[in-house]
Formats: structure tokens, C-alpha cells, sequence
């Protein structure tokens, strides 16, 4: 199994195979292999472990300054 596949980069995953852990998926649960792979991939997105790269945004906040 590929370094990519163990860090859950799913771009790197070959067709046919989970990207959480590299084993052949299900059709039921496509593209993952289970039901705990595909919720354990739900919890990276709603802790935000997934990102997308591209320039800093500022929030407004940091605009304010408390006097």
C-alpha cells in the first residue's frame, strides 16, 4: 500500500479502493470499503482536518481593535 493512501489523500487513491484505508470498496458504501470509513471521513470534514490550500482571508474581527 502507497505512503498517499495511509494519509487519506484521495486524489492519490487508485479507482476501486477505499481512501481512508487502501482495501477494495463496497458498492454499497462507495468509495468507501464501510460504514466506518466513510463516518471516520465525515468526521475529518466537520473537525476540519481537511483543508484546501490557497491565500490567507482575513477575518473581519481582526479589522477591529477593541479601545
Amino acid at each position: 500500500m502507497s505512503k498517499d493512501l495511509k494519509s487519506g489523500d484521495v486524489s492519490a487513491s487508485p479507482a476501486g479502493f477505499c481512501p481512508s484505508c487502501g482495501r477494495p470498496t463496497e458498492q454499497k458504501y462507495r468509495p468507501f470499503c464501510s460504514p466506518r470509513c466513510k463516518d471516520a471521513d465525515l468526521g475529518r470534514w466537520f473537525t476540519e482536518s481537511y483543508r484546501i490550500a490557497g491565500p490567507a482571508v482575513e477575518s473581519e474581527d481582526d479589522d477591529q481593535t477593541i479601545n
